[in-house]
């Protein structure tokens, strides 16, 4: 009797151990905060022509006055890009590592992506195979801001030769 009783309490306590140790939090899977929906919120482009500011290069390459510089600066960023390109796009990150981009309702890009570099380095692989690579400056529960930078080179000032353009483009989510 005192044997039967005796296996029946170590019995309980591995049970008890046993449910303790199954209960503990790294069981449960780590879903990165970027996982979810994202809306589009707004957006910053910084432009620079030749290493300045695109506003300077303006004013002090070609000589425009400054309001002069501000309305070609306005003309020129316009033909590069529009709020309203983003306005009511959303971007889907899903825990299995696919997204997707929709405008309106209407999907334009979708496929896989990757964050990297201990969440500073966002990496999205088409499903055409185009990869692009964003830095990702800040990831919240709800709020993400990834940023790239391009350039290209473009004559401004037409006198034929071509200038360096540099684009340091932020786009602000949230969820």
């Amino acid at each position: 009797m005192v044997y039967k009783l005796r296996l029946l309490v170590i019995l309980g306590l591995l049970a008890i151990f046993s449910v303790l140790v199954s209960c503990n939090d790294d069981d449960e899977p780590k879903v990165s905060p970027i996982v979810g929906t994202w809306n589009y919120d707004s957006y910053n482009l910084d432009i620079t022509v030749d290493g300045q500011d695109l506003l300077t290069y303006l004013v002090q390459v070609m000589g425009l006055t400054q309001e002069e510089a501000i309305f070609a600066k306005a003309f020129f960023t316009a033909s590069l890009f529009e709020e309203t390109d983003l306005e009511g796009t959303t971007f889907t990150f899903n825990a299995d590592g696919s997204y997707s981009v929709k405008n309106g309702g209407v999907e334009e890009d979708s496929g896989t992506y990757l964050v990297q570099n201990n969440n500073t380095k966002l990496v999205l692989t088409s499903t055409d195979g185009t990869v692009q690579e964003f830095v990702i400056e800040t990831l919240t529960n709800n709020r993400l801001i990834v940023s790239f930078e391009e350039s290209f080179e473009e004559d401004i000032n037409e006198d034929e030769t071509l200038e360096e353009v540099g684009l340091d483009f932020e786009v602000t989510m949230v969820k």
